[in-house]
Parts: structure tokens; C-alpha cells; sequence
């Protein structure tokens, strides 16, 4: 049997790590990420995905990831507002041993086969958020129409080498994971 990986997800909205219900991020937690990344470190984490959250781009956000793989001796997975090669580009100088992309798999795919192409599959992450069985993206603001399953298939034709699989209705609701959409 294989041995389960431990992936602990640090959400920061405008600098701020957040707990997230229901993808409403306005629950804080703590000013420094350092201190959740220390946390998951600490409990022997296999890898952390960071995740900026917020309404409108985080310049500070590659500072704040610098800042944690500093620190950490973890993998770490960058993402949030993934919008062309140079960004992603930055998040790898600054630190991040993956890209999470979400929005741009449905509005710029062409840009995902690009990440997967500079820095190889396994470097992508496809983001993947559901409600009642549709895919919804920009921070589940907006619902595509298409469901899980053809949209992984989708990521990994693009170049994801991962999915990061989240049910917005559990999120953050101690329902434990949606074994069904799993």
C-alpha cells in the first residue's frame, strides 16, 4: 500500500493567512505565514501549497513566499493570480517548487501548456474547484460548465502533472473530503 502524503494548504489573503468556509476567506489566523508554514513543517508535512486569495493581485505575495521557503524544508506550491510566464517565473526564483493554476486553465490554457513546458508537468498544479458538480473558477466566483472529471482530464492534456481537488461546499466545514468527487 502506498504511503498517504501529507499536503497542507496555506490560504493568505492580502498577506493575511486566512481560514477558509466555504471559500469566504475572512477568517484570520495570523499576520506571518512563517508561523503556519512553521506549524506544518514542524508536523512533518510532505509539501505546503500557498495560495493568494485575494480580490485583486498581492504584490507583497512573492516576498511572502520567499520569505517561507527560507524557512521551510518542505516542497512548496505557489498560486493565485497565474497570469502569464512571467509571474510564474518569479513565484519559481522566489521559491515555489510548483505552480498552482486555476483561472487561467479555462481563460488562458495556452499559458498552462507554457508553465508545463518551461518547468515541466510535474512543476503544475491544476487547481480544481467544485460546487454541486460544476467547475467554478476566480475564487469560485464564477461557474464554467464543465464538471470535475472532464476538467482534470482537460489540466493533464494542457500539461498539469497534479490536481488539487476542492469541493467548495466542504470547504473549511470539518465534513472531512467528498469521497464521491473524489
Amino acid at each position: 500500500m502506498p504511503y498517504p502524503r501529507v499536503i497542507a494548504v496555506v490560504i493568505v489573503n492580502k498577506g493575511i493567512v486566512v481560514q477558509s468556509v466555504n471559500f469566504k476567506h475572512t477568517n484570520p489566523i495570523h499576520s506571518d505565514a512563517i508561523h503556519a508554514i512553521e506549524a506544518f513543517d514542524a508536523a512533518s508535512a510532505d509539501e505546503i501549497v500557498l495560495l493568494d486569495v485575494s480580490r485583486e493581485p498581492d504584490l507583497n505575495f512573492p516576498d511572502i513566499l520567499e520569505h517561507v521557503t527560507s524557512t521551510c524544508f518542505v516542497p512548496v506550491s505557489a498560486g493565485g493570480w497565474i497570469r502569464d510566464l512571467d509571474y510564474a517565473t518569479t513565484l519559481v526564483r522566489r521559491g515555489a517548487d510548483k505552480i498552482v493554476v486555476n483561472t487561467a486553465l479555462w481563460n488562458d490554457p495556452e499559458l498552462v501548456t507554457e508553465i508545463g513546458q518551461t518547468f515541466g508537468a510535474q512543476a503544475v498544479v491544476a487547481s480544481i474547484d467544485v460546487k454541486d458538480g460544476q467547475v467554478w473558477v476566480d475564487r469560485g466566483r464564477q461557474k464554467t460548465t464543465l464538471e470535475a472529471v472532464p476538467a482534470a482530464l482537460r489540466a493533464v492534456q494542457l500539461g498539469a502533472g497534479e490536481i488539487l481537488l476542492n469541493d467548495i461546499d466542504h470547504d473549511g466545514n470539518r465534513q472531512g473530503y467528498n469521497l464521491a468527487l473524489l
